[in-house]
């Protein structure tokens, strides 16, 4: 399987050039949130947090002298760093979404032709994003209703509940519960 990747829309096989590889850690690099106190041993720990990602882009430009300086020209305008965020989906990943901007320097022999050219980037928030496929919108008529909220992603997120009146009488004596069931 050959991948790709689309970035902003467009994918980057049809300006001639072949994803030949991507640096994506597992993880984004954690961050301690430690503070030294005074007059007591050690340090007060608050938690890690992540810090940002970095990720690398490796393409394959091949051709004539022309062709390749084209598409390496058409490469630098597609990850220009004025464009600010990009929007990256791997054909392999389609139902993630990588936001990145273009960080660094472009890795490439510009003497050579049919050579591999990196693009450094980093993602300020080091998760990707998944697609919403699963939202749906119900309408609760009864009480008590048991509604099931779906997500997509894969890391456990709690979900955003709304209500809204659509009638015009006021409700009233309204309770919200969190119920557990025990087995």
């Amino acid at each position: 399987m050959e991948y790709d990747v689309k970035v902003n829309g467009l994918w980057v096989s049809t300006i001639g050039a072949t994803l030949v590889g991507r640096t994506l850690p597992a993880l984004p690099e954690a961050e301690e949130n430690t503070v030294k106190l005074a007059g007591s041993d050690g340090e007060e720990d608050f938690g890690s947090t992540y810090a940002t990602r970095p990720l690398e882009l490796s393409f394959y430009v091949m051709g004539e002298a022309s062709e390749y300086h084209q598409i390496i020209n058409r490469l630098a305008n597609i990850f220009h760093a004025k464009r600010g965020e990009l929007e990256l989906i791997f054909s392999d990943r389609l139902d993630r979404r990588y936001m990145a901007k273009y960080r660094g320097t472009t890795g490439y022999d510009p003497s050579s032709v049919n050579h591999q050219v990196d693009i450094p980037l980093k993602m300020y928030n080091p998760f990707p994003e998944s697609s919403e496929e699963f939202v749906f919108e119900p309408i609760i008529t009864k009480s008590p209703q048991i509604v099931t909220v779906k997500s997509g992603g894969d890391i456990p997120a709690n979900p955003v509940i709304v209500l809204t009146n659509q009638g015009t009488n006021v409700i009233r004596n309204f309770r919200i519960a969190n119920e557990y069931l025990i087995e």
